[in-house]
């Protein structure tokens, strides 16, 4: 009777690890096969080669332009964009705080344009880079990099108000004006009297009071004369 062999446990182990390090070596090959079929761009929009030195109004006469040179890591501004630049090696990554139609990216003789509008704005990208460098297959390094935008979107100025909005002032009233006739001081009349000289210096109220006084008094000189003339005895023939 033939009795069966076990196997050898150095060799299955020493199997297992052959195995092993082909697994890693063929998941290494892979991912090196990966990274080299990759294409460089940015990760929304795919670069478009522009020759010389463009600027933002080379490419769209409406654009305005923030330029950032020297290109380093930081928030830059032109008061109406802000936008910050994280810069790794001749890549960068950038951010801002309203729309951007568009990036140039200057390195080398030429330039690097990432166009979003058409079809839409945007405000953040990733893994931008200068044209490649033919002597090395490398990217040039970053001379200056160009933020194009418009402000066509931006709110409207508001309108300045019509002639009928401005508020006038009105006219103030005549208070001399009642009903058609136009209403007069009165006037004083001159008189020959003691009392009308004093009415007319002293003004209605007190020249009133002196009136009567003076009525008063010849009143009672009237009566104190006619008192006289009665209790006068007659003469003598």
């Amino acid at each position: 009777m033939t009795t069966a062999r076990r196997p050898d446990a150095h060799r299955v182990a020493s199997t297992h690890r052959r195995i092993r390090a082909a697994a890693v070596m063929l998941l290494a090959a892979g991912a090196i096969m990966i990274v080299a079929t990759t294409p460089a761009f940015g990760d929304h929009v795919e670069p478009v080669f522009v020759a010389s030195n463009p600027n933002c109004a080379s490419i769209e006469s409406t654009w305005d332009e923030l330029k950032v040179e020297p290109v380093s890591d930081g928030t830059y501004s032109d008061g109406t964009l802000t936008v910050t630049v994280d810069v790794d090696g001749s890549v960068f990554d950038w951010s801002s705080d309203i729309g951007v139609d568009a990036v140039l990216v200057k390195g080398g003789p030429d330039a690097n344009l990432y166009r979003y509008d058409p079809p839409a704005e945007e405000t953040a990208d990733t893994g931008l880079h200068a044209p490649t460098n033919p002597a090395n297959d490398q990217f040039y390094g970053l001379s200056h990099i160009s933020f194009c935008y418009d402000t066509a979107g931006g709110p409207s100025p508001s309108p300045s108000p019509s002639p009928t909005e401005i508020e006038t002032s009105s006219p103030s009233p005549s208070p001399t004006i009642l009903g058609t006739q136009t209403e007069r001081p009165p006037t004083t009349s001159p008189t020959s009297t003691v009392a009308g000289e004093r009415l007319a210096r002293t003004g209605p109220g007190t020249g009133a009071l002196a009136l009567a006084g003076a009525i008063a008094v010849l009143m009672g000189l009237g009566m104190l004369g006619a008192s006289m003339v009665i209790a006068r005895p007659p003469r003598r023939a």
